[in-house]
């Protein structure tokens, strides 16, 4: 690396002192490389062995006010060497994907409309739907700028990214405002996302709004294959990151290697998924044994005795948090109860119990089964009894004198690993 060597960006601009390499984005589920990414390092002048890294580069080009220069010249030459791959082995990548990067400077001064891109693509007689156009639209400060520019090159046939979303400094707001073709999951929540809930639930956020909004989901810095097998069962649509690997010069190096690392995850995740769904199997029979025994006691007991049943039952299964009754009009007859090794105290006001003659009836485990359903299970949720995260199962049974009425269950969610 150029530590702290002086950087002629001058000369490295004149003499297209830039090399690039690609980095292959996938999509384990269609068993194939979808795309690459364009990535440029400069090359010194007189050391040829030391490569600059973008950063360098692009800090060294703005503080000289040569970025927009030094931007055309990385794409043109990320776009010509491509273009040479993608023209000797189409037959083999078919039609795959050139993610390139925008620098926000070309943006922020207002260059949106010069054709140059578009020149430059169709002088090497490339197809705009080929090629996705990356920005970091959390350093955009030009809004109006920045939609003219996403609106005058899709027009044109480009695809639109936003990347890093989801990092510190990403306004959700403009996801929306611009419909990109894809989004890409900044790699701050790929790391540790296999085994950190609250990443795993922003990761499931961002991936449904895309979805919403008809937009891809690139997961993007995959290091390790259980980082890769999450992301998945989150919702991402592609892969990206040293997992699968690292940028490259020549395309055709990478190609066959990540190509087999591709098939082994799709076959590590097959089985990471057959074991989850046994594993639900087995959760979701455990929780119709549990409520069938409590029905069972309910049918044939009286209401005031209502209590005595669900105190008895709470002793028994472990995993059970408490329960508690409605009538069919939503209110609670019974008193909540819990499970006495999960009884605890809170500060916080906001967790309390409800009380015998609470009105259930905006809850949506009693509005499921009052459109006719017999049976609901909630999303894991944080409850308003405990604070704890759990699941809420209703069900609705006849008591003894033909009543009808709704047992409601809390139960700890299974995390399976």
């Amino acid at each position: 690396m150029m530590g702290k060597m002086s950087i002629d960006i001058e000369g490295v601009i004149k003499n297209k002192s830039i090399i690039s390499h690609y980095q292959p984005i996938v999509s384990v589920l269609k068993g194939e490389i979808v795309g690459f990414e364009a990535l440029s390092r400069g090359r010194c002048l007189d050391n040829k062995d030391h490569i600059i890294s973008p950063n360098q580069l692009f800090l060294e080009a703005h503080r000289m006010s040569r970025a927009v220069e030094l931007d055309r010249l990385c794409r043109d030459l990320s776009l010509k060497c491509y273009c040479e791959f993608y023209r000797y082995n189409e037959a083999v990548i078919g039609q795959s994907l050139l993610f390139v990067n925008i620098d926000i400077s070309i943006i922020d001064k207002g260059i949106v409309g010069s054709g140059y891109l578009a020149q430059s693509v169709s002088s090497l007689a490339l197809k705009p739907q080929n090629i996705v156009l990356e920005i970091l639209e959390s350093q955009v400060q030009d809004i109006e700028a920045l939609k003219r520019f996403v609106t005058i090159h899709r027009e044109k046939g480009f695809l639109i990214a936003l990347d890093d979303v989801g990092s510190g400094y990403s306004n959700l707001d403009r996801i929306p405002m611009l419909k990109p073709d894809i989004i890409k999951i900044d790699k701050g929540l790929i790391d540790g996302l296999d085994g950190e809930f609250y990443k795993q639930e922003v990761f499931r956020s961002l991936s449904r709004l895309a979805k919403k909004l008809g937009s891809l989901v690139v997961a993007e810095g995959i290091e390790t294959l259980e980082q890769a097998i999450a992301a998945l069962e989150l919702g991402a649509d592609m892969l990206q990151g040293y997992y699968f690997s690292r940028p490259q010069e020549d395309i055709k190096e990478l190609y066959l290697p990540t190509t087999m690392q591709i098939e082994q995850t799709g076959e590590a995740f097959r089985k990471a998924m057959m074991k989850k769904l046994r594993s639900k199997r087995i959760e979701y029979e455990t929780y119709d044994f549990i409520v069938t025994q409590v029905i069972d006691g309910l049918e044939s007991t009286d209401e005031d005795k209502f209590d005595d049943i669900l105190r008895e039952f709470t002793q028994v299964f472990l995993n059970l948090e408490c329960m508690y009754i409605l009538n069919a009009q939503g209110v609670q007859v019974s008193s909540t109860i819990f499970a006495e090794q999960r009884i605890t105290e809170h500060h916080n006001h906001v967790y309390k119990a409800a009380l015998k003659g609470t009105d259930h009836s905006i809850k949506r485990y009693y509005l499921a089964l009052s459109t006719g359903q017999n049976k609901y299970i909630t999303d894991s949720y944080v409850s308003l009894a405990s604070g704890n995260l759990c699941v809420t199962i209703s069900t609705g049974f006849t008591g003894l004198k033909a009543e009808k009425y709704i047992l409601c269950v809390d139960l700890y969610p299974q995390r399976y690993t």
